[in-house]
């Protein structure tokens, strides 16, 4: 599991049964950037306690309504190199 930062979204990618799969990093409830936590291999939300599984759905919330699961973005390996797609960025 690697971060990744292309500029106008961030998230994380692994490689799952060969194939390259990216999530966004960002907690669907506010927005804020989840950090792995690399004992358990979560993503977690330091804004409160939401926890996501690398696959993006939603492990633990004390949310009153629980939040989505993370997008998953567009991935494909080249050569030995992932890739991600980012979206385009609309205002």
């Amino acid at each position: 599991m690697r971060a990744f930062d292309l500029g106008t979204v961030v998230g994380f990618v692994q490689r799952v049964d060969g194939a390259v799969r990216a999530v966004s990093g960002t907690c669907t409830h506010q927005g804020c950037r989840l950090k792995l936590d690399a004992a358990t291999g979560d993503l977690g939300c330091p804004c409160h306690t939401t926890v996501f599984a690398v696959s993006g759905e939603l492990s633990q919330h004390q949310l009153p309504l629980a939040p989505r699961p993370l997008p998953a973005f567009a991935a494909r390996e080249i050569d030995g190199v992932g890739q991600v797609h980012a979206p385009p960025h609309t205002i």
